[in-house]
């Protein structure tokens, strides 16, 4: 009789996700491959904010990542999309273009609609990301019209 009783509650997961952000190489002298090795072990992606999305649904939730730049949560079976922040509070983007930086408008659209990660829940799991670090020259967020000289 109390096998019934749990059929409808739904398996929740632990899912971990770890970030780790690689700095970008922008420009000078070409590094050695020591100094190259130890840019690409990147660092925690620490105290980021992004926000997450279930089966493609118009609500996100916001998450902060810890400090060794990982996410664990109790999820339900299904997909999930993490967008960051200037694909969420629009007044991000509007902060970008006050400082100067123009962009396409039809590639930023389209650029907004995309996951930055994306994954699906069936199990316990662990999920590694690597967020690649942009030059300053290439601007804050893909799309941009005016970027700057990179330096010597």
């Amino acid at each position: 009789m109390l096998e019934y009783l749990n059929e409808d509650i739904p398996i929740v997961y632990e899912v971990t996700l770890k970030f780790k952000f690689i700095p970008p190489y922008c420009g000078g002298a070409a590094p050695n491959e020591e100094m190259e090795a130890e840019r690409l072990k990147g660092l925690p992606w620490s105290s980021q904010v992004l926000y997450m999305n279930k089966n493609n649904t118009d609500s996100y939730e916001s998450f902060v990542t810890d400090q060794y730049g990982y996410l664990r949560l109790a999820l339900l079976k299904g997909k999930y999309c993490i967008k960051k922040p200037y694909k969420i509070v629009k007044s991000k983007v509007e902060e970008f273009k006050k400082e100067g930086w123009e962009f396409d408008e039809e590639c930023l659209l389209q650029e907004m609609e995309k996951c930055d990660f994306s994954f699906e829940v069936t199990k316990d799991t662990t999920i590694m990301y690597e967020v690649r670090g942009r030059c300053h020259y290439n601007g804050p967020i893909p799309c941009v019209l005016n970027p700057g000289p990179p330096p010597p």
